[in-house]
């Protein structure tokens, strides 16, 4: 419980530092137009505005995806309580699949 809490808290705050770099990014786009069109040094810190925070932008994406799926994987464990394991391909299986999900390997049931 702890755990998924502490995940949450980094989403939260990867999605602010997010919202910092998606406005530097508008920014930077208003600015190389601007520069284009008035001052040409805008031009120059505009672009590099815009460059700094896509890099920004889409690395705190990548991170944020990274807390969702272990949040996700961490629900998950609880949820799943009784699983096999593919003999071909060793992914974990829910009780109750015939074939498995990664490889397609059907999986023989048990006779009780």
């Amino acid at each position: 419980m702890r755990k998924k809490k502490e995940i949450r808290e980094k989403i939260l705050e990867t999605n602010r530092v997010r919202k910092i770099a998606f406005a530097g990014l508008i920014i930077g786009v208003s600015l190389t137009f601007l520069g284009l069109t008035l001052f040409t040094p805008l031009f120059v810190v505009g672009f590099t505005m815009l460059v700094i925070c896509t890099g920004a932008a889409s690395f705190l994406t990548a991170v944020k995806w990274g807390y969702s799926k272990a949040l996700k994987m961490e629900v998950e464990k609880k949820v799943v309580t009784h699983t096999k394991v593919c003999p071909r391909c060793t992914t974990q299986i829910r009780e109750g699949l015939r074939y498995c999900p990664n490889c397609g390997k059907k999986i023989q049931a048990k006779k009780h």
